[in-house]
């Protein structure tokens, strides 16, 4: 994907809380951001792939950069250990960002939920970068590459889910859109699903709601994929817009 080339530029020095819809592809460019930062900057990190329920991985390099060990641990203190006293190792991680008193320079790839990085996100040091929604383009190569499902298919699956490769490449029923869509009966219910895409426990939001982001991957609105829904909601008047907690286009 493109944006993962350009965004990894925009990494700060210190850390980051990547944010985007579910199945957008937050852990891919977590993993991309790790092999840059160990194979090709050689520099010391630790990775933890909670979602996935895997060991804390700490990667440290020897001898001037020469040589790297690698190795597995059960808690963030014990990969710290690894390290050198007092040295500022990468920390990606997949889940919620961590409370820790080690000088580690943070990535954070999370569900836009609060409770998963609000309290990290206060730091000065950090920056909050969403991930966009993958182009058609973007989705051939990912198929042609990887899925080798009919491209025909793929594009038709694209018009109705919009560009989250893990609904129209991962093969989910068709049918769980159209019921997300048919469970949003009236403006208030829609109201609430996008002033949900915050919460962990919707499931609607995601799969209706997408996130748009700017040049700099900065939030900028929501958009509802599903045209009768958008239309429901270019017709609403502008007194209940009011209700909707981030901006709709």
């Amino acid at each position: 994907m493109a944006c993962y080339h350009q965004s990894q530029q925009l990494v700060a020095p210190v850390g980051v809380v990547i944010l985007g819809s579910r199945g957008i592809g937050k852990t891919g460019f977590l993993v991309y951001l790790l092999w840059l930062t160990v194979t090709q900057r050689k520099e010391d990190s630790i990775a933890s792939f909670r979602e996935a329920n895997l060991p804390f991985f700490a990667f440290k390099w020897l001898d001037g950069g020469s040589r790297l060990q690698v190795s597995s641990h059960m808690s963030l203190d014990d990969a710290y250990k690894f390290f050198d006293f007092g040295s500022s190792p990468w920390y990606f991680c997949d889940s919620k960002a961590p409370r820790t008193h080690h000088p580690l320079k943070c990535v954070v790839a999370c569900s836009p939920a609060k409770g998963n990085y609000y309290q990290f996100s206060k730091r000065a040091d950090i920056k909050l970068l969403y991930d966009p929604v993958w182009t058609l383009n973007e989705i051939h190569i990912l198929n042609k590459q990887v899925f080798h499902f009919d491209p025909d298919e793929v594009e038709e699956r694209f018009g109705r889910w919009g560009g989250i490769p893990r609904y129209v490449l991962g093969k989910i029923n068709s049918d769980i859109l159209d019921k997300a869509i048919d469970g949003i009966t009236n403006f208030q219910q829609m109201l609430h699903h996008v002033n949900a895409l915050d919460k962990d426990e919707d499931e609607i939001s995601h799969k209706v709601f997408h996130f748009v982001v700017d040049a700099l991957y900065r939030l900028q609105c929501c958009v509802c994929q599903s045209l009768c829904l958008r239309e429901t909601l270019q017709n609403c008047p502008a007194q209940e817009m009011r209700g909707v907690g981030r901006k709709v286009c």
